[in-house]
């Protein structure tokens, strides 16, 4: 039988990352990596798991994801994250608090029992600048990455799909939840 001062070692010893997300340069293995990860989400966001076919279905949509990273030619760029308390988390949440708009927006989009846990606009980045071990950036890097330029002529960073998808990871990573946040984090 493992004692409790055992277990406590055995947590403290774990790797302080906990979640990673690889964004291939190249656009055509972005859009590989990109459409195989929709799938996986949209798999375990909406698959009915009661369906004998599903836990099939998951293992090879994880399957197709790990083989298309592991094998992604050209250069990538990883994300590396932590995983957080619930105080830490429970720090960013009350630092991004959901303006009267925003929770109005949610309850007009999604009905009148739902509400914003955040504010979307700051809360991403805060979480990012939270969670994100490598690479290091400042908030204005994070800020200019997640929302482009203030110059409409120049093309953004990530498509909003790349966007979604690296805060999608760094949510699932920081509450070690499976990835059906979409809908909380206020993205399609």
């Amino acid at each position: 039988m493992t004692k409790p001062s055992d277990t406590l070692e055995r947590l403290r010893a774990r790797s302080i990352e906990a979640g990673r997300f690889v964004l291939p340069l190249d656009p055509i293995w972005a859009d590989k990596v990109q459409a195989a990860s929709n799938a996986l989400r949209q798999l375990e966001a909406y698959g009915d798991r009661e369906d004998p076919e599903f836990h099939r279905r998951l293992a090879e949509a994880k399957s197709e994801l790990e083989e298309l990273t592991a094998n992604i030619e050209g250069e990538t760029l990883t994300f590396k994250f932590r995983r957080l308390s619930r105080a830490a988390y429970d720090a960013v949440v009350s630092r991004n608090p959901a303006t009267p708009a925003h929770i109005a927006r949610a309850k007009e989009e999604n009905g009148p029992r739902v509400t914003a846990p955040w504010n979307p606009d700051t809360f991403p980045i805060d979480l990012l600048n939270t969670v994100l071990i490598e690479p290091k950036m400042s908030v204005e890097e994070l800020t200019e990455m997640l929302n482009g330029s203030d110059n409409p002529d120049e093309e953004p960073m990530l498509s909003k799909g790349e966007a979604e998808s690296i805060l999608a990871a760094a949510m699932n990573t920081a509450l070690s939840v499976p990835p059906t946040l979409p809908k909380a984090l206020g993205l399609p």
